[in-house]
């Protein structure tokens, strides 16, 4: 596919280096998603990036959003074509409706446990990611994207410090992908991202989760869900739920 063949003409999504964008193909009148990398972002991550793009092609699961080609522009300016899907990101989203929340969280945890079964760690997890309609069908997307600094946010200690004390015997990555996870929940139930998480700048996420304690449900939210959030939320990867015990939940 030819990239001068496409033109943008909505803006999806935006958050911390890569912006999502609905795309036209003229020559067969076919809508898709768009997905770009802004460059200063991605300096000196782009084999990285391009290797992950490798693995992105052969994904195929209906709650992952398919991938269609990509077009690397130089300069570290990469861009990603992506099925269209006719839903919004949850970045800007506060869903308290208990029925929705579960139906949302069992599709994203079936497409987390298909890579997972694919050995593929999405280590990217959080409502940017993940798209939804109005039919409450969600799609996961953004795996190229996950050394971006907006992402630190939703990263565990194992996935942040990992290349410090990386075991493969003790550091399962797939249960980063379940940390993620919860902050994104928990970030769609409250509509903000935890106070303890807010801080910008690199070193001070770090710093804050290494330091503070998991963040929690609040006490307004159903006993299910806040038991959902704190086996997500550990800190220790081994003592995190596994992805087959969060299939079988139930968050009301």
């Amino acid at each position: 596919m030819n990239y001068s063949d496409l033109q943008s003409f909505r803006r999806l999504g935006l958050e911390y280096g890569f912006v999502y964008h609905k795309a036209f193909h003229w020559p067969t009148n076919q809508v898709y998603v768009l997905e770009s990398f802004i460059s200063e972002c991605i300096s000196g991550n782009g084999p990285e990036i391009r290797q992950q793009i490798e693995i992105f092609r052969h994904v195929d699961r209906p709650n992952v959003m398919k991938f269609v080609d990509s077009f690397d522009l130089g300069y570290d300016h990469i861009e990603l074509l992506l099925e269209f899907f006719d839903g919004k990101p949850l970045d800007q989203s506060c869903i308290t409706d208990k029925q929705i929340l579960s139906k949302m969280a069992k599709q994203n945890l079936r497409g987390l446990s298909y890579l997972h079964k694919c050995r593929i760690a999405h280590k990217g997890i959080k409502p940017l990611s993940l798209f939804m309609d109005s039919r409450h069908k969600v799609k996961i997307t953004d795996f190229v994207a996950s050394n971006i600094e907006g992402s630190v946010a939703y990263m565990s200690l194992d996935y942040l410090f990992g290349k410090w004390r990386l075991n493969d015997d003790l550091i399962d990555e797939c249960s980063g992908d379940v940390w993620g996870f919860g902050i994104t929940m928990l970030a769609i139930y409250m509509g903000k991202l935890s106070h303890s998480l807010k801080e910008r700048d690199w070193a001070s996420l770090m710093l804050a989760i290494l330091k503070s304690p998991p963040p929690e449900a609040s006490l307004t939210a159903s006993g299910e869900f806040r038991d959902f959030i704190g086996c997500c939320l550990q800190k220790e990867a081994t003592r995190r739920w596994r992805r087959n015990s969060c299939c079988s939940i139930r968050l009301y």
